[in-house]
């Protein structure tokens, strides 16, 4: 008899992944669903809106410069 097991993915995994792939606005998105009783998962908002703030710093800036 061949016993198949269900593997359930937490949504915080879903957030990982979406990391690992460098997808941070889909991790933002999935990340709102995150309960903050979730062992790390304030840690890990703040850390992907610092990121995306980050970047967002660096392209208001890309485009400072092209516009002179």
């Amino acid at each position: 008899m061949l016993i198949i097991a269900s593997i359930r993915i937490e949504p915080i995994d879903n957030v990982l992944v979406s990391i690992t792939n460098g997808d941070w606005e889909k991790a933002q998105h999935l990340a709102i669903a995150l309960s903050d009783d979730v062992s790390g998962a304030l840690q890990l908002k703040n850390m992907i809106n610092d990121k995306l703030k980050e970047a967002q710093e660096f392209d208001d800036l890309l485009n400072f410069f092209s516009l002179r």
